[in-house]
């Protein structure tokens, strides 16, 4: 990942790790290769928020990656993923630094690399921060050309958190023009889109948005609204720069509550933030409204000072529009003072200005300036013809259908945001219900199965019993028959012992005949004897 530089109030995520960075440079000093220089580099400048240490880094990545494009690597596309990526942070510290136009041919010559390696999102990138700088240098028509550019590849991409920042971005333009409705309707689709994403960062800028919007429809209470919360979620993010944002907005809404030490407070945090982050445009905008307050103290000359220091910054940066309001809060001061001249030098300016850019807000505040300033001098006519200005102006920006306007897209955001909640919380109650009714009718299941179970059980015992009976009437059976036999066999028995018995008798008795009419032997030995 690589330092870009988003739109709108959208903040760097810089996170100072330094024993990460510290085991990241070891380990750069073993790197053999260039392409794992170049991703330890990256790592490193992600992980630094210091603009005086990471643009090394930076440079070092360009000179690798553009050596070895030249040298026709065969990582061609690694390479050039990392020049343009260091081009675009390049890109970032010019605008940075005041110098608007370089930063943009920067932006411009990443596309054809972006082409190259067909990557949509990084052109959207691109053509949204070119964009955002025509913004801040008040060329209104540029920078909705390149952020429509950037906003088409976003709705090709389904990007929902590009498409939610163009929208913000378009009503800051709108805001800027005086178109409040229009401002406001881009806005809040913004916001929604973002709460969809759970983007926090956004959430609070888009937030942050809307404050500006009803603080310049002299609605305090609704913008404090917005910056507190925005300033909320902005602590819990980390955002600084954002924070920075919303207390400045904060303390400039205390001001005008008459609250002057507490909106000194607050400007001194905002204004430490700022510089810390080398934000030139905010610490511009910062101290000239401190300057505003030492004026309404008395401290003219200290208010005189910080306005000077303001205009020193902002004409550095090209911010034309803060630069106005700069030249007339120190007309206010001179005219104050009776030194016509200066006051009228400053009034003039910021009216050539005004008139230049075109935006409605800023044409009053300078038409109504020029007017003190004539009737002051004695000039009736040229205030009359200013003041016919002002008023035109003025009704332009703050009419009461721009007014109702307001309140009702308020409301219906309001009416939008509760009835979704009340959505949520309907389809969560109704999903409590849901997991209740199921888990009866699982229970009731569960028994329903338990009783088929037993009954099944009980069937089964009692068809295992019936089986068990009839086996044992059949053992009964078979055992009588067993029985009946053993005596049948018993009788018989008997039957042969007597046949037998009758049998041996006779055979004896046969004998015993036989044996009878047989000569003994002495008798044979007296007949063999006798016969010799």
């Amino acid at each position: 990942m690589f330092r870009f530089w988003f739109i709108f109030l959208l903040p760097l995520s810089f996170l100072g790790q330094n024993k990460t960075i510290d085991s990241l440079q070891l380990i750069l000093k073993n790197a053999k290769h260039d392409t794992t220089r170049c991703i330890l580099l990256s790592k490193m400048i992600e992980l630094e928020n210091d603009d005086a240490v990471w643009p090394v880094w930076n440079e070092q990545i360009f000179h690798i990656s553009e050596n070895e494009l030249k040298a026709n690597s065969p990582y061609r596309h690694f390479y050039l993923k990392y020049h343009s990526s260091s081009v675009r942070n390049k890109a970032y510290l010019s605008f940075n630094n005041g110098h608007a136009q370089e930063a943009i041919s920067l932006y411009l010559s990443t596309i054809k690399a972006f082409e190259e390696l067909k990557d949509k999102g990084e052109i959207a990138e691109t053509y949204k921060n070119i964009g955002t700088i025509h913004e801040r240098l008040s060329q209104m028509k540029e920078a909705v050309m390149y952020w429509e550019k950037s906003l088409k590849i976003f709705e090709e991409l389904y990007d929902k958190g590009g498409i939610a920042t163009i929208f913000g971005s378009l009503g800051v333009v709108y805001d800027k023009q005086g178109n409040i409705p229009k401002a406001i309707h881009y806005y809040e689709l913004s916001l929604r889109m973002l709460e969809e994403l759970n983007d926090n960062v956004g959430v609070a800028n888009a937030l942050l948005n809307l404050g500006f919007v009803y603080q310049s429809q002299g609605d305090v209470e609704s913008a404090l609204n917005y910056y507190q919360k925005a300033l909320l979620l902005q602590k819990e993010v980390k955002d600084r720069r954002g924070e920075a944002y919303s207390l400045h907005g904060i303390a400039k809404l205390l001001a005008k509550k008459g609250e002057q030490i507490k909106a000194l407070e607050y400007y001194e945090e905002s204004l430490r933030i700022r510089r810390n982050i080398n934000d030139k445009q905010g610490e511009a905008q910062t101290l000239n409204n401190m300057a505003v307050i030492f004026n309404e103290e008395g401290m003219t000359e200290k208010a005189l000072e910080y306005h000077q220091l303001a205009k020193n910054l902002q004409e550095k940066t090209g911010e034309k529009k803060g630069l106005i309001g700069t030249l007339i809060n120190m007309g206010r001061i001179y005219l104050k003072k009776d030194r016509m001249p200066q006051a009228l030098d400053n009034f003039s300016k910021s009216w050539s200005l005004s008139n230049e850019l075109g935006f409605p807000e800023d044409i009053r505040n300078s038409a109504f300036q020029l007017t003190t300033y004539y009737k002051k001098s004695g000039e009736y006519n040229r205030a009359l013809q200013f003041y016919e200005t002002y008023i035109q102006m003025r009704d332009s920006i703050n009419n009461e259908s721009t007014r109702k306007a307001s309140i009702k897209s308020q409301l219906k955001y309001e009416y939008e945001k509760q009835a979704a909640a009340d959505s949520v919380a309907h389809a969560k109650e109704s999903e409590v219900k849901n997991a209740e009714l199921a888990k009866q009718s699982a229970e009731i299941k569960a028994k329903k199965n338990q009783q088929y179970a037993l009954f099944g059980g009980l069937v089964l015992v009692m068809i295992f019993a019936g089986f068990m009976f009839n086996r044992f009437k059949v053992t009964q059976k078979q055992k009588e028959i067993i029985e009946h036999q053993k005596e049948i066999v018993e009788e018989q028995k008997k039957l042969v012992e007597e046949k037998q018995k009758e049998i041996l008798d006779s055979i004896h008795y046969a004998r015993r005949i036989q044996m009878a009419q047989i000569p003994s032997e002495k008798r044979v030995a007296a007949l063999v004897k006798r016969l010799r």
